[in-house]
């Protein structure tokens, strides 16, 4: 077979897709050489995620960083992974994973691929410590679990404040950082309200089955939230099937009284009994 070289990625040019803004990536005059690669953290279909240090930081300042790269298969993954570059470069927030730079760079291991650099949650993710807390056969300090969970609402309300809906949220989407507590990270799926057609995105188990494949209702993110809440504050998935959320929850018994009631109305078999 003929040597054609590197794969080159589709256009990270708007598409005619309503999926995609006005605004287009701009490189910032990085690439990987800026960067030192200590481990890969997770590969996916279509990129991986590196823990790098940034070379050009000065040694005593904080210099580690999370380089995703994004090597797309088609044009509708090319406007995926620059729709999550230009969302997090509109957001600013504690609870909200910091955005550094982007750049395109082209390499014989991998071909076009864009770079997304962030901020370096090193508490690992909220599933890690979940389960860590579950093999111990205890559950979680309630005070602990209202705080991370209070900077959590405190994140969506920017995020959905901004007109972005995440879309994801469940424990893997969710970093445990020393610093400044629980980080919301991985806006690939997330939708911008003035997108009229987009491909539905997130995780059954963290959704209502109720909801639309291309749902963009802020009531998407506040299901997900209160099923991931349920599963820190007790050890349980409140969906006992775990593969969807569908039918009445199972929520815990030794909840106090008035989160039992938030659960409830958050999970409620009838949509219209849900937050908004």
């Amino acid at each position: 077979m003929e040597d054609t070289g590197p794969r080159r990625i589709p256009s990270l040019k708007p598409s005619a897709s309503p999926t995609t803004t006005n605004e287009t990536i701009q490189n910032e005059g990085s690439s990987m050489r800026d960067f030192e690669v200590l481990k890969l953290l997770g590969k996916g279909a279509y990129g991986k995620a590196l823990l790098c240090r940034d070379r050009r930081v000065r040694e005593e300042e904080d210099d580690l960083v999370v380089v995703k790269q994004v090597t797309a298969l088609n044009q509708h993954q090319a406007d995926e992974a620059r729709r999550e570059a230009l969302i997090l470069r509109r957001l600013d927030h504690p609870n909200v994973v910091a955005f550094f730079e982007s750049f395109v760079e082209t390499s014989l291991e991998d071909g076009a691929a864009l770079h997304i650099v962030m901020e370096f949650c090193d508490g690992g993710d909220l599933d890690q410590v979940i389960k860590r807390q579950r093999s111990t056969g205890k559950v979680f300090d309630e005070n602990y679990v209202m705080r991370i969970f209070v900077q959590l609402l405190l994140a969506l309300k920017y995020v959905h404040a901004q007109k972005i809906l995440h879309r994801d949220i469940k424990p893997d989407n969710l970093m445990v950082a020393p610093r400044t507590g629980l980080v919301l990270i991985d806006f690939s799926g997330a939708a911008i309200e003035k997108f009229t057609q987009q491909q539905g995105m997130g995780t059954l188990s963290y959704r209502h089955a109720d909801f639309s494949r291309d749902a963009r209702d802020p009531a998407l993110d506040l299901f997900s939230f209160a099923v991931t809440f349920h599963e820190a504050l007790t050890g349980s998935h409140p969906y006992r099937d775990m593969e969807v959320c569908t039918g009445i929850p199972q929520i815990d018994e030794g909840i106090p009284a008035p989160l039992r009631t938030f659960f409830s109305k958050s999970m409620s078999i009838d949509a219209g009994e849900r937050y908004t």
